[in-house]
């Protein structure tokens, strides 16, 4: 696991519709600080980055991007656009 700075953080993750994860559905996962969630999806969850642009993000309840950075403690939802509920 890659470790920037020394920082580590935890988020909870929770997968919805067809994405399939070795966690499960809902999970806790420690990853490196200063990490935007298309880093963290390609890296820590092994996406492709071709298809992590068309995932629908929420970050604490409000929409995000692939771009967003997660902080601690975040709570990270993933949607996919088609047949995600």
């Amino acid at each position: 696991m890659c470790n920037i700075m020394g920082t580590m953080m935890k988020i909870e993750v929770e997968l919805f519709g067809s994405l399939n994860s070795p966690h499960g559905k809902k999970f806790v996962k420690e990853t490196a600080g200063n990490i935007s969630i298309e880093e963290f999806m390609t890296k820590e969850l092994k996406y492709q980055k071709k298809v992590v642009g068309v995932f629908v993000y929420s970050v604490n309840g409000k929409s995000a991007d692939k771009y967003t950075i997660l902080r601690n403690g975040n709570k990270l939802v993933v949607l996919h656009p088609v047949g995600g509920g």
